[in-house]
């Protein structure tokens, strides 16, 4: 009982285990969100997630493959969207076939742009922009598309956001 694969020793080390891993994943997403915030106000060409990338790969203990999206730390790898917890989006919008533009002449350091959405069509590329403080939910800059103010949300408005339609 107190020893065996069940018992209270085994147990209270698990727990201490997964206490661990929660707050590691607390301090990365912590470490995130600060990043994701200096994202806004830097001007960078680069997407959202590659800047945070960057930047918690020059913090001390954090690692990075900025190519698989990944961060390591403590001996255990993260996936950045669960760290900024926005892979609903970048899933729907590479589903959508739609591309995040991160070298477009309208981000710049003062804008209050998000994200540069381009869609490639037979007459050429489309682009829609989302402003900072919205998230891309479904559709495309040819036919339209549906952005929210709450992240995660979709196109049944589960996540009650309000919801605005951007149209070409």
């Amino acid at each position: 009982m107190l020893t065996g694969e069940n018992g209270i020793i085994n147990r209270a080390s698990e727990a201490s285990e997964k206490t661990e891993d929660a707050n590691d994943l607390e301090y990365l997403r912590t470490e995130a969100y600060g990043e994701l915030i200096s994202y806004y106000n830097s001007g960078s060409n680069l997407s959202e997630q590659d800047y945070v990338l960057q930047k918690l790969g020059e913090k001390d203990g954090i690692s990075v493959n900025q190519t698989a999206g990944t961060v390591t730390y403590n001996g255990k790898t993260y996936n950045i969207s669960e760290l900024l917890g926005n892979s609903d989006e970048q899933n729907s919008l590479a589903s959508n076939g739609l591309t995040q533009v991160t070298d477009s002449p309208l981000i710049t350091e003062n804008s209050n742009i998000r994200m540069v959405l381009q869609e490639e069509t037979e007459s050429g590329a489309l682009q829609a922009v989302i402003p900072a403080g919205f998230y891309y939910v479904t559709g495309k800059p040819s036919t339209g598309l549906v952005i929210s103010d709450v992240q995660g949300d979709d196109d049944k408005n589960t996540k009650g956001g309000n919801q605005f339609v951007w149209v070409p």
